[in-house]
């Protein structure tokens, strides 16, 4: 199975959470094992391996992994983006020279709402054309995939899972006047942080009675973390990469998780950990976000790459302080429902097994 460093301490990636939550399901109480493949890249400066080497590694697994006997899969993770579309087609077309079923198994990526490129929709169309079986998040994605890649190739729709965390861990503040805001996720610039900066510089009332906290790495990390406490004072707080061991308990502690994206997104990992302790999401009307988020019901959704209309859903949040509890409790119950990594992994082992009796 093929994702980023699974090391918490190298990588806040939304695809290697989902990576490990499934590989800790599969193998519990199944007769299946999953080796990982590392493919993609760190959060951690200075990581040693070139994009050249993963490939020549990830080649050398994928050969070993032939048993006489056993039924072996290759499960792709990737995403609509330059590299991995390129990447993982390559991979893809290796596994098939040596007879190995292949899933590809695609989380967002900036082509699901850009225009992609001719030169890569051929290469994309390869990697469809040549799997077994091809995984989406939702069936808005799946729908659009159909559209804009012409393939023979089943196209299902998975959600992402998580671990559902037992309600006891959802400790909320209760304050009244103030709504406590957090962010989960990498920083970068298609994250769109700076647009949440914005907003808070536009509504000086609003952005004394919040509080923010953001968690995670990345490249703007040196520019935006100053940025933020110049506007909020000491009602900011930058708390780096949050371990997986205190997620829960942490995350519970918020009113209101802040995904001012501007592009890329699938399903967000963190908007699911979130919700499932009871806190609402501002999310873009993105992907399959909207599937999982019911604006003004479980949270709040902005159009993308609009300002304004993620200023909205921070002024509702504030008119709306009062129903946020409520509104928390609505997003638990969808992704208990939902979004349990139990009956995913079910799910994903039936996938595996129509995808082996294709190969």
């Amino acid at each position: 199975m093929t994702a980023p460093s699974l090391d918490v301490g190298g990588n806040v990636s939304g695809v290697a959470t989902v990576v490990r939550e499934l590989m800790k399901e599969l193998t519990r109480d199944r007769a299946v094992t999953v080796e990982h493949v590392l493919l993609g890249r760190s959060d951690r400066d200075g990581a040693p391996r070139t994009p050249v080497s993963q490939m020549y590694d990830a080649f050398r697994q994928v050969r070993r992994s032939r048993v006489e006997g056993l039924r072996v899969i290759l499960h792709v993770n990737t995403a609509l983006n330059d590299r991995s579309i390129v990447r993982d087609t390559v991979l893809v077309l290796y596994a098939k020279f040596l007879r190995i079923p292949v899933l590809v198994h695609i989380h967002g990526g900036k082509y699901y709402d850009h225009q992609i490129p001719l030169i890569l929709r051929v290469v994309l169309r390869l990697a469809i054309n040549f799997a077994n079986g091809v995984m989406v998040l939702g069936e808005s994605e799946r729908i659009k995939l159909s559209n804009f890649v012409l393939c023979h190739t089943p196209i299902v729709s998975l959600p992402n899972a998580i671990t559902v965390p037992d309600i006891s861990t959802s400790r909320r503040r209760k304050s009244k006047s103030v709504i406590n805001f957090v962010f989960l996720g990498r920083l970068e610039e298609e994250k769109g942080l700076e647009d949440f900066l914005e907003v808070l510089k536009s509504e000086p009332e609003l952005a004394s009675r919040s509080t923010l906290e953001i968690f995670g790495d990345g490249s703007l990390a040196g520019e935006l973390v100053p940025r933020f406490a110049a506007v909020l004072g000491d009602r900011f707080r930058y708390g780096g990469r949050l371990m997986i061991a205190d997620k829960y308990e942490v995350l519970a502690k918020y009113d209101v998780l802040v995904l001012p994206s501007r592009r890329g997104e699938g399903l967000p990992m963190a908007m699911l950990e979130a919700m499932s302790v009871g806190v609402v999401p501002i999310a873009p009307y993105m992907a399959s976000i909207p599937e999982v988020v019911e604006h003004l019901i479980s949270g709040f959704l902005f159009t993308t790459g609009q300002i304004d209309s993620l200023r909205a859903c921070f002024l509702m949040a504030h008119q709306n302080s009062q129903q946020l509890e409520e509104m928390g409790r609505r997003a638990r119950e969808v992704v208990v429902a939902r979004h349990s990594i139990g009956p995913y992994a079910d799910a994903m082992m039936e996938i595996y097994s129509r995808v082996t009796s294709r190969g």
